[in-house]
């Protein structure tokens, strides 16, 4: 989100952003881009403050997009008529929400799709989402997932392919870490290679647990890293070993200061229904973790799957582990040890072959017409 808003700004696009929901942060980053903004006017009051609030807010969860719906149509109209705007929706769900005025745009509404599966059904907040598709300008983030939405909704053209690949991206090694906690566990990692993995660890993760672990176990040279959620898995990890690295969560963009400072980036994506959505979402994944990485020339180290084999394997900007055996583990990265110059190259070449602003320039042609 924060990448569209900034390349739409420098692309010389008018921007006013509305929000059904508010996060901590998101008008100081609003604000820094130079996007005009309006939030609905609803605030989440915790149980433990006003117990009666949050009983109101269980009750009322049903409506609230409703009202957020005349809400965002009667703001729409003070500043615009239907032919002067473009809408652009980032995930279905909104989309929905938004409901059936936003059919007479036709093309002019876009439609982001971050999430194989975010389409979740026929009806939605009583609004029919199979009639977007033969209308709406769409958006995946990853080829297979296109064509996937284009067959399972006969589609009659194939939606625009626009990669989690980070606008603005700093580039620039070894940054300065503004989080003090983040910057307390990268000082430990000085004079050491080090393997970073962003996202949450758990043990319910299968396989990256074992590779984490396996890291830890055979490579006590070598500094493993986690930045996220202090779950159960990391702190079974920072018990047993002495080489594992924990760094709590980073608001990001924030986050990239700290994996400024890693030499391998890990990924990893496994098979199966989570939050709903299609089991094949993480089998064709569309990280933009991996572009992180790779805009500091990073290797990464991650699990043999269409979305990672297609990206990172296709560049050789690293090694796609087809088991987490120990032999191949150690084999992979004393391959990436030894050739880090090698990779280091084909990963700053996967990170520029995506141009963003090339991309968005024929999504708004299509739309505008």
């Amino acid at each position: 989100m924060i990448s569209l808003l900034q390349a739409l700004k420098d692309m010389g696009e008018s921007i006013i952003y509305f929000g059904f929901k508010q996060s901590p942060n998101d008008t100081d980053i609003l604000e820094k881009i130079g996007v005009k903004y309006e939030f609905y006017p609803y605030r989440i009051v915790l149980f433990r403050d006003r117990p009666f609030y949050r009983l109101w807010q269980k009750l009322t969860q049903f409506i609230r997009p409703y009202i957020f719906r005349k809400w965002f149509w009667r703001r729409l109209k003070r500043i615009a008529s239907n032919e002067d705007i473009i809408l652009w929706s980032c995930e279905m769900e909104t989309a929905a929400i938004i409901g059936d005025r936003a059919l007479k745009l036709g093309r002019r509404h876009i439609v982001s799709l971050y999430e194989l599966g975010d389409e979740r059904g026929n009806d939605f907040r009583g609004f029919d989402i199979n009639r977007l598709y033969k209308t709406a300008t769409l958006i995946e983030c990853e080829y297979n997932r296109a064509h996937i939405l284009k067959a399972e909704k006969d589609i009659p053209r194939l939606p625009f392919v626009l990669p989690n690949k980070p606008y603005r991206h700093p580039g620039r090694r070894y940054l300065p870490i503004q989080d003090h906690r983040a910057a307390a566990a990268v000082q430990t990692w000085k004079g050491k290679r080090v393997f970073l993995y962003q996202g949450a660890l758990q043990n319910d993760r299968g396989e990256l647990f074992v590779l984490i672990e396996s890291l830890c176990r055979l490579f006590p040279d070598v500094i493993v890293a986690v930045m996220g959620l202090e779950t159960e898995a990391v702190k079974k990890c920072r018990q047993k070993y002495t080489n594992f690295s924990y760094v709590p969560h980073v608001i990001p963009p924030l986050h990239l200061e700290v994996t400024s400072h890693a030499d391998f980036g890990i990924a990893f994506y496994q098979g199966g229904s989570v939050h709903g959505l299609s089991p094949l979402n993480p089998v064709y994944c569309a990280p933009n973790k991996i572009f992180e990485y790779a805009g500091f020339n990073m290797p990464v180290l991650c699990n043999d799957i269409p979305g990672l084999r297609y990206s990172i394997g296709q560049f050789e900007a690293g090694i796609c582990l087809e088991d987490f055996k120990d032999e191949s583990i150690k084999g992979a990265v004393m391959k990436l040890l030894n050739e880090h110059e090698s990779y280091s190259v084909h990963a700053g070449k996967m990170f520029e072959s995506v141009d963003v602003v090339s991309i968005l320039m024929s999504i708004l042609e299509y739309a505008r017409r």
